[in-house]
């Protein structure tokens, strides 16, 4: 690019040309190659031609060559663009001639003056005067209005006017005027202040935004305020303006890039202020010396513009200074800019005491000299000392300073050294002969040093305490009584006759995002209240400022919330800060914070020197810096810890200065008042002695404590079955449960049994055995005796186990968990082994029996040992093992008549006894689980038969099972022996199926439960990055780069806290340290901490799952293009989830010390990922070589997420409709006026259904005259109801008729925002919609037009790419999925181009995914937001238990949801709190009519259903939508497969149809299939397809099969493949949420009870989440088909009523008798929508309980499965 000079014509002589700072660009504009050619007139502007049409003046380059006239100015001015430039100068010196010749008010009589090139005398006044602006020394205006003398053309709108009064504080007063802009304004603004006229006139060249600005002295003749207003617009608004100022006052230019200072009307100096200041000799410098020092204080060596730091002036200049501050460290400046050393007389140093001691000796070794040095050093050594941060440093004292090193001298019996530095301190004084000589030691050196002892600034109750501590009581109160007594009428003290305050508060420690810093919320609450108490008391005293507070707190996080709460009171001045903040300073009312409420951290904080309660000196800072009034905040349980403020607080108790102080504290502190004085010196050391000693740990599940002879000593714990002498106010724990062994003691039996199972505590075990094996026989069998005693005592105190039966047969029985523990304990415990609870009293113990909690686990426990034991041999008889009774697959006949074939079977029964009478075999119970026939054959046909000792009997069995599935049949053997009947169970297995389905759809190879590789974490080590692919986002040219957002350490340590290889729940630890108080996300900083840890939490659970995928010794093979195929089993499952664009990492297999290397996946297929490595790889590559690997998840959604949190949240005050804070009626009033504008409303529908619906119209209206805002506007109701047939009419609308609209439609997921696209399509065209997708986007479209309205980068790329700006932003419709919506701010759309916005499916999406769109976009006073969903379908999907413990699977549109229609919306009582925080649920109610009016016009319910059946959406109405649902579909579609022969009922659309099946995995796949239902479901598509009765023919696009688990669908689609049924849609929920098709099948899978504790608690399968449910039985237009095992179904609420109302239908098929019998009977009185009994709802709990600790945590998070962003 060509760059060069602007220069005049060549017919001037070089002194005469003027070269200014404008540089031209080149090959801009056609005409420039031919102005070249014009030497002498050629200007180029910067970057455009100049010519008449267009505008002039782009830079405000001004140039003036030897300017002269009638005064004789001469003066060269090159004027850069953007620079501030100062002219001053004497009286006549030319100032004002050189401005009116810029204004041609006075021609130049030679030279010229140029602007942007252009010599002003070659144009026109008008042309000129207009470009320019002057704000003179007189404000000039005219009789009119304020909008006349404003925009006299008026150009500008009514907006611009108010924005530019507000810039100037005009606003208020121009809005308090009668006519506001069109207030009069008299002659020359005679009814305006000289200050409110200069501010208009200021006010005028704001709006007129010239690049060229002329000051006259323009403040002098204004107020301090107007002064002020006016150079910050210097500063901002005309940051870049050209700027010449007139200056007589001259502070008013110090801040000026440049100053001119003109002398007779030529140039006398010229350069900017502080090279002007240091000169010598300089006219400029004389000039401010003359002003006087207050003024030239203002000149202070400060750097040229743009620079914040200070400078040094000249030597000469410095050397004239007689008095010089500075800091230490400054100081080594002096020499270094050439002080002499001999150049100080006096060194004086304060807070010697607080800095180190090379600190000092920079000034004192520099410029001290050795024979006459006058050095003072003033501090107090016993207050703070100097930072340091190496324990190095501080162990070998580099933390003590001159002044204590001095004092070991001067005064050593005043100084308490530790051994380790005494020989430092004083290394050749023997303080043994000091103290033989004391008194004439202290005489020596007397006039060396000074003690002051007369306090002139606190009450003497303020300093009792650190003058006993510190001082030895020498401390004089001398400080005025009128001012140390002034508050003690202040009527909040407890005692008016002391000014000392402790007010204990029970808070919680805190920290935020990833700050290392503490908060307490609790104590910032108390602190800003006592803080508004005393601003606003008024008893007696004079009036308390916001001066007179300081506030003091260990923790910076703390003081930074204080400062804001008291900001947002209005007590912005009040001072807060740390101790080292505070040292050295006083106030008249300090109150200490002092944090810490957890005794977990305080070993912490002594080890790193933080808060209160590890230094004496820092505490002794804190409580000295009050003159009247000292108010202590803080948890008294852990400040008594620490020996000086338990004296404090002992003193304050002494003199009734306590407030909420806990019983247990105030005895005992009140104990040692009994038996000891107040003020003793405070034995730090022992306190850190005791403190490291005894591990104080939390008194909550799972707590374990170090047993030591300090704890025992402590007198902590009570004997079994006493009570504690405090009672009910005791705030301890007395459960102890001493592990012997490990010397360890637990507070719960259930930490007591993870104890006994850890690897640590049988390690101990294994010591002690070898330990007793060499002590000999005899002390290992009194061993061994000790603990059978004990276990046996234990098992006595609990009661015995219980079980029952015929002790005499009854096998040993292992030691259980709980057995094992208890004799592992120490002591006698009185417990529950059923439910791990431990008791101090027989009398609890007894309650805890009668509990319905209790019971209900006693019967899980007694289901459990009932089993056990039918299936156990009795009396000798034994049957075949289970697996004999397993038959395998038995083929069907044929498939026309549906019978199988019989099998037979026989069973041995063996008698091993080997003497006694024979045992009688009595006729079995046969329980038909399954339809089949079974036929008994006795031998010899005898029954019944008997079996003598030693011999067997066999039974054969004929099993005729008549249905596909698996046939089950229990049988009971019944025997007789000695007179005694018992029974041995048996169940008979068998799978009938299709034996070609069969082999298609089976286990390819056993399950084997994945186990996770031995892999090093590579993430943690350094690797040789992946090369960038073709769709790589730095393609894209971003204006701005996004945030990182790492994972802090300390969370990740939360949540990742293990015992025992087993994962802990940290929720309450979790929400104490990193969620906002009480959850209120509507606190200050509460939002941003809320969802930043929630989403942190999530990251944590998502790379730990995919961690689980880790693979050792895996093989890659390297292919033609030079990528590398790595085969990774179950990425067609997402297993792991690997997308085009992510990242894993490599290592040579073994290899400790080889390089990792990133790959970066360029294309994904069914189970290979082909990577691309940087270069390097290609050298170490060998083929066979054998790699480590480690997938990553993409980060890039989560991060966006977390840049949409962490932002200013604009209209986060929006969505906070609190019941407390708005006017109900009035607001109910202005709604009724809006809901009348919407009726009134008319408007042509581009979809004719709308019209003629009611609710979808009006939801129409009010988004398209936006009504709602700036609320947002909701837009839900149930399935098929037309959510986005609505949001699409309104948009079209919206885009119809408002031409400046800009829109931006957002949809969770590419498939909903395709449909968006879709259906937008029909109406607007490519030039006004975008569809923006995701950079890494790869998946197809089922909208076949997408790629017509994307863009599409350069040939053989497959990814999309984003247009340049310029286009983008033409566009009126942008289409986007939410996450994707962050690019368009990343490539520089402004905040303020979207005037709507609209998200589809909202109920799906995060919160902070979709804030992504509102928090960037959405104006806070104009928002147009509407979201669209029903919150009563499938929310996020989610991996992180405590993401989703603690809310943040509730969306956006939910939690509105519970503002708007509060009485609508369940919630489970862990994330009520976040949902409506401060909204009162019973005021809603008692007011419910009045509210919902209120905001009847922020929300349309829409209830006309146009997508299925009656039938079909019965139970769902029902349940979820309080039967509001109208059907109002075609019946034309869903009546048309009512004549389907396979229908039980050719009057309903239904069928249920039942099967036996098995759940089965296969290989390392977490995820299930049912065989059974495969062949089923295939069956019932070729029915569908093959059926020709009377209907339209079935196509493979009218079926949808929904199925939970991803391996059951994956099984489905192979099996339907092979019989040419590939185009049919099988899915999972998630896939089919938003879709419909006129035929649904659902497999449900489940048949095996013992899974659905498994799915319960990981929200998978169909019976563990309602919303689930919902969303798959309300897919179907005309026929819903469910194939399942009624015996699980109906555990499930949901599906039991749908179960049932299918039953009252005659649409079930091979149901079982006792499922129909049990639906029949519970059924015949409810309503078939209605919920189950409590007693079904308890059976199923029951259920779940039975296998809860075989659930496989890794699988159920996979299987959950992943969100595919884009």
């Amino acid at each position: 690019m060509w760059r060069g000079q602007t220069g005049i014509s060549g017919k001037r002589s070089q002194s005469d040309a003027l070269t200014i700072g404008c540089w031209a660009k080149a090959a801009q504009s056609q005409h420039i190659d031919e102005l070249r050619e014009k030497a002498g007139d050629l200007v180029l502007l910067d970057s455009v031609a100049y010519c008449a049409q267009e505008p002039w003046i782009l830079t405000g380059t001004i140039g003036e060559n030897s300017v002269s006239g009638d005064d004789a100015v001469h003066a060269w001015i090159p004027a850069t663009p953007g620079e501030k430039v100062g002219v001053v100068g004497r009286t006549g010196s030319g100032k004002s001639t050189l401005m009116t010749a810029l204004f041609r008010i006075m021609e130049a009589s030679k030279g010229s003056i140029a602007i942007d090139g252009i010599d002003i005398a070659s144009l026109g006044l008008k042309t000129l005067r207009s470009r320019l602006q002057i704000i003179p020394q007189e404000p000039v205006l005219f009789r009119g209005t304020v909008r006349s003398n404003l925009d006299f053309a008026t150009k500008y709108s009514d907006d611009d006017l108010w924005a530019a009064l507000d810039l100037v504080g005009l606003k208020d007063f121009v809005g308090s005027l009668d006519g506001k802009l069109d207030a009069a304004i008299e002659e020359n603004g005679a009814n305006l202040s000289m200050g409110q006229r200069q501010l208009m006139c200021l006010c005028k060249a704001i709006l007129a935004k010239p690049k060229v600005l002329i000051m006259d002295e323009a403040t002098a003749s204004v107020d301090a305020e107007a002064d002020k207003r006016i150079q910050e617009s210097i500063e901002t608004q005309f940051a870049a303006t050209t700027v010449l100022s007139i200056a007589h006052r001259l502070n008013t230019i110090a801040a000026f890039d440049r100053v001119l200072v003109l002398d007779g009307g030529r140039i006398a100096e010229f350069d900017a202020p502080h090279v002007l200041l240091g000169r010598a000799g300089s006219v400029f410098g004389d000039m401010v010396d003359a002003t006087g020092a207050a003024n030239a204080a203002v000149f202070s060596c400060k750097p040229t513009s743009g620079r914040s730091a200070y400078t040094i002036p000249p030597l000469d200049r410095l050397l004239r200074f007689r008095i010089i501050v500075s800091t230490c460290c400054a100081a080594a400046s002096l020499a270094g800019v050439g002080v002499p050393g001999d150049h100080f007389s006096h060194i004086f140093v304060d807070e010697a005491g607080q800095a180190l001691e090379p600190e000092i000796m920079i000034a004192l070794n520099t410029f001290a000299q050795p024979t006459t040095a006058n050095v003072v050093l003033a501090g107090d050594h016993k207050q703070l000392g100097p930072i340091l941060h190496s324990r190095l440093a501080k162990h070998f004292g580099l933390g003590v300073s001159l002044l204590e090193r001095l004092m070991g001298y001067i005064a050593p019996h005043d100084i308490a050294y530790p051994d380790r530095v005494r020989k430092r301190h004083h290394p050749r004084l023997r303080v043994s002969d000091v103290g033989a000589q004391r008194d004439e030691y202290a005489a020596a050196v007397s006039v060396l040093s000074v003690k002051l002892l007369n306090n002139f600034r606190s009450h003497g109750d303020i300093l009792h305490v650190p003058n006993g501590m510190f001082y030895g009581g020498e401390l004089r109160e001398c400080a005025d009584r009128l001012v140390t007594c002034q508050y003690l009428s202040w009527p909040e003290l407890p005692n008016c006759e002391t000014p000392l305050l402790f007010h204990h508060v029970d808070g919680k420690d805190e920290r935020e995002g990833s700050s290392p810093s503490w908060f307490n919320v609790a104590e910032i609450q108390i602190v800003s209240g006592l803080v508004q108490q005393l601003r606003d008391s008024r008893h007696g005293f004079k009036p308390i400022t916001n001066d007179d507070i300081g506030i003091i707190s260990p923790y910076n996080r703390q003081c930074m919330k204080l400062r804001k709460v008291l900001a947002a009171k209005g007590f912005e001045r009040v001072n807060v800060g740390n101790v080292e903040v505070f040292q050295g300073q006083e106030r008249k009312v300090i109150i200490i914070s002092t944090v810490r409420s957890n005794p977990d951290h305080l070993s912490h904080d002594a080890r790193f020197n933080l808060g209160f309660l590890s230094d004496p000196k820092r505490f002794n800072v804190a409580v000295t810096r009050a003159k009247a009034l000292l108010i202590v905040v803080g948890n008294a349980h852990i400040l008594v810890k620490d020996p000086s403020w338990r004296a404090w607080i002992r003193h304050a108790l002494k003199l009734g200065g306590v407030r909420n102080l806990p019983v247990t504290v105030r005895d005992l502190l009140e104990l040692e008042m009994n038996g000891g004085g107040i003020g003793g010196a405070a034995d730090q050391d022992g306190f850190l002695e005791e403190f490291s000693a005894l591990r104080i740990g939390s008194e909550g599940e799972g707590s374990r404590f170090r047993l030591t002879s300090m704890a025992i000593m402590a007198g902590n714990f009570i004997a079994q079955g006493e009570t504690c002498p405090r009672g009910d106010a005791c705030g301890f724990s007395h459960v102890v449960l001493p592990c012997s062994t490990c010397n360890v003691f637990c507070t719960s039996l259930a930490s007591l049994v993870s104890h006994t199972k850890s690897r640590k505590h049988k390690a101990a075990e294994e010591r002690r055995e070898k330990m007793n094996d060499l002590l000999g026989g005899a002390a290992a069998a009194s061993a061994a005796a000790s603990d059978s005693a004990a276990a046996a005592s234990a098992a006595s105190e609990r009661g015995g186990n219980g079980d029952g039966g015929d002790s005499a047969d009854a096998a040993p029985k292992s030691k259980s968990a709980v057995d094992r523990a208890l004799a592992a304990c120490a002591v006698q415990v009185l417990s529950c082994a059923v439910c791990l609870l431990t008791f101090t009293s027989t009398e609890t113990q007894t309650f805890h029996f009668s509990t319905f909690e209790h019971k209900r686990k006693e019967r899980v426990a007694g289901f459990v040992s009932v089993e056990k034991d039918r299936q156990s041999a009795k009396h000798g008889i034994e049957l075949p093992t289970a697996e004999e009774f397993d038959a395998g697959f038995v083929e069907l006949r044929s498939s026309a008549s549906g019978s199988a074939r019989g099998f037979t079977t026989t069973v041995a029964i063996a008698n091993t006894n080997t003497s006694g009478p024979p045992v009688d075999v009595l006729e079995p119970l046969i329980n038909n689980m399954t339809p089949t026939c079974v036929q008994v054959s006795w031998p010899d046909g005898q029954f019944p038969g008997s079996v003598a000792s030693g011999n067997h009997l066999e039974i054969k069995f004929r099993f005729s099972p008549s249905h596909v599935g698996y046939a089950n049949v229990r049988i009971d053997f019944r025997f007789r022996a000695r007179g005694t009947d018992f029974q041995i169970s048996r169940t008979f297995k068998a799978f009938i199926g299709d034996k070609q389905l069969y082999e298609l759809s089976r286990a390819s190879q056993p399950f084997v439960r994945r186990t996770k590789a031995a892999v090093q974490r590579l993430s943690d080590q350094q690797f040789v990055a992946a090369p960038q692919l073709d769709m790589d986002p730095d393609a894209v040219k971003w204006v701005s780069k996004l945030g990182f957002f790492d994972v802090p350490d300390d969370m990740r340590a939360c949540v990742h806290k293990r015992e025992n290889d087993k994962v802990m729940r940290t929720e309450d630890e979790f929400e104490r340290l990193f969620l906002p108080y009480g959850r209120d996300i509507y606190l200050p900083g509460g939002y941003l901490k809320f969802f930043s840890s929630l989403l942190w939490a999530e990251e944590i659970q998502m790379d730990i799952d995919i961690k689980e995928y880790s693979l050792a010794g895996a093989t890659m093979q390297r292919l033609p293009s030079g990528l590398y195929a790595l085969r990774v089993e179950g990425l067609a499952e997402n297993r792991p989830s690997v997308v085009r664009g992510d990242t894993v990492l490599v290592r040579k297999a073994g290899s400790q010390t080889a390089f990792c290397f990133q790959g970066r996946a360029a294309t994904v297929t069914l189970d290979e990922v082909h990577l691309a490595f940087d270069r390097k790889f290609d050298q170490t590559f060998v083929q066979g070589m054998k790699f480590d690997v480690e997938f990553s998840y993409g980060r890039i959604p989560v991060r966006r997420m977390h840049s949409a949190v962490s932002a200013p949240m604009r209209i986060i005050s929006n969505f906070d409709l609190d019941f407390d804070k708005i006017n109900v009626a009035k607001m109910a009033a202005e709604s009724a006026d809006k809901l009348a504008q919407a009726r009134a409303f008319k408007f042509h529908p581009f979809n004719r259904l709308v019209a003629d619906n009611e609710e979808q119209n009006r939801a129409v209206s009010i988004i398209t005259l936006g009504l709602h805002a700036p609320f947002p506007f909701l837009l839900f109701g149930p399935p098929g109801t037309g959510k986005t047939v609505t949001l699409v009419e309104s948009i079209k609308q919206i885009f119809s008729r408002d031409r400046n609209s800009r829109i931006l439609v957002c949809a969770p997921s590419n498939s909903a925002a395709d449909l968006l696209l879709e259906r937008l399509a029909t109406t607007v065209g490519r030039a006004d919609m975008f569809r923006l997708n995701a950079l890494e986007r790869s998946q197809p479209s089922s909208f076949t037009g997408l790629d017509e309205f994307s863009c599409k980068p350069t040939s053989g790329r497959s990814a999309y790419t984003i247009p340049p700006l310029d286009r983008l932003l033409r566009f009126r419709i942008i289409v986007s999925t939410c996450c994707a919506a962050a690019s368009l701010a990343g490539v520089g759309v402004p905040g303020d181009h979207f005037s709507h916005i609209f998200v589809d499916e909202a109920g799906q999406a995060l919160e902070p995914e979709i804030m992504i769109a509102l928090n960037t976009f959405a104006q806070p006073t104009t928002a147009n937001v509407v979201l669209a969903g029903d919150h009563k379908q499938l929310g996020p999907i989610l991996h992180s238990r405590l993401a989703k413990h603690f809310g943040l699977g509730v969306s956006l549109l939910e939690r509105l949801m519970g503002y708007i229609a509060p009485h609508d919306i369940a919630y489970p009582d862990r994330v009520r709190k976040r949902h409506h925080p401060r909204l009162r649920v019973s005021d809603v109610g008692a007011q419910r009519d009045e509210y919902a009016a209120a905001v009847s016009v922020l929300s349309v319910k829409l209830l006309n259903n146009f997508r299925s059946h009656g039938d079909i959406l019965h139970v769902p109405n029902g349940m979820f939508y309080g039967g509001e649902l109208r059907e109002c579909a075609d019946r034309l579609v869903t009546c048309q497969y009512l004549s389907w022969p396979e229908l039980p009922n050719c009057e309903t659309p239904l069928l249920f149809h039942h099967v036996d099946g098995k759940d089965e995995r296969e290989g390392s796949s977490p995820s299930w299939f049912n065989v059974a239902e495969i062949q089923i479901v295939s069956g019932l598509v070729q029915q569908l397809r093959d059926s020709r009765h009377g209907f339209k023919p079935i196509t493979n696009d009218d079926i949808g099969i929904i199925s939970p688990y991803n391996r059951q669908c994956m099984k489905l689609r192979k099996v339907l493949a092979a019989k040419g049924f590939e185009r049919v849609n099988v899915g999972n929920v998630e896939v089919f949420q938003g879709q419909e098709r006129k035929v649904i099948i659902i497999s449900t899978v489940r048949s095996n009870p013992d899974h659905l504790s498994h799915d319960a608690r990981f929200n998978l399968g169909f019976l563990s989440d309602p919303k689930r449910f919902n969303v798959a039985v309300t897919r179907a237009k005309a026929l819903l088909i469910v194939v399942g095992n009624a015996h699980i179904l109906v555990k499930d609420p949901s599906w039991r009523a749908w179960i049932r109302h299918a039953l009252k239908l005659g649409a079930c098929k091979n149901l079982p008798q006792s499922i129909r019998d049990d639906l029949e009977d519970k059924g015949s009185g409810g309503a078939p929508g209605a919920a189950t009994t409590i007693a079904d709802e308890d059976e199923y709990e029951v259920l779940s309980d039975i296998s809860e600790e075989f659930v496989d945590v890794g699988a159920a998070n996979h299987e959950a499965g992943w969100r595919i962003y884009e």
